[in-house]
């Protein structure tokens, strides 16, 4: 369908330029010959020629004028849509045109669609959480290593006598909360083994990673007994 369209496209174009170009030719033709003859009758005639040259110059502008009226008439038509008008509606186009559009709004809807990133197609990201997903603009290392901080802050909201010495460890601070039954000592010993894995560890945490320790994390914070 579009390359019929654009066939008929091109033949129009052709059949209005050769039409038009004929119509000048013969007009230019005719208007020689007139000319021609009206000097040769008025050759000797001053006043006479002179009148007849301003005719002829009136008649060459009148008719151009006239032939190009179609062309400004069609600039004019088009410069008066307005620029953000799409036809999408089958009575404002041919019907080839409204099909024509309505497949290459759905083609472009559809490549609009596929360009948008599908997070679950995305490899495994390592160091930060990938763009659209719950993890968006997370540095793993970063929040993992804020977890005991956070554990500190929620204890004193409940007990000021839990907070950590400046000089203590944060295994040590691990020991001093298991000594008072305030997490479990199995649980606190294997989120302190993580927490220095992740901390003095060279490498970034992957996705995988941040998931499993924030799932240790979670399990201490349920062991806590106050």
């Amino acid at each position: 369908m579009g390359l019929r369209l654009r066939l008929r496209r091109i033949l129009e174009v052709v059949l209005n330029v050769s039409s038009l170009v004929i119509v000048v030719g013969i007009v230019g033709v005719l208007l020689a010959l007139n000319t021609i003859d009206l000097l040769l009758w008025i050759r000797a005639d001053l006043p006479a020629l002179l009148s007849v040259a301003v005719s002829f110059a009136t008649l060459i502008l009148g008719s151009l004028l006239l032939i190009s009226s179609r062309k400004i008439a069609s600039n004019t038509a088009f410069s008066d849509i307005p620029k953000l008008y799409m036809p999408i509606n089958s009575s404002d186009v041919p019907k080839p045109v409204h099909e024509m559009i309505q497949t290459e709004l759905s083609r472009v809807a559809a490549i609009r669609g596929n360009a948008k990133p599908q997070v679950e197609l995305l490899p495994e990201s390592v160091g930060w959480g990938k763009p659209g997903s719950r993890f968006e603009g997370v540095r793993f290392k970063a929040a993992a290593m804020r977890s005991l901080t956070n554990l500190e802050t929620e204890l004193c909201r409940i007990s000021e006598h839990l907070r950590r010495d400046p000089r203590m460890t944060g295994r040590g601070y691990m020991r001093f909360l298991a000594e008072r039954k305030v997490v479990a000592e199995d649980v606190g010993r294997f989120f302190i083994d993580k927490y220095e894995a992740v901390r003095f560890g060279p490498s970034e945490l992957s996705e995988t990673e941040f998931r499993e320790f924030m799932q240790l994390y979670t399990a201490l914070l349920r062991s806590v007994k106050l």
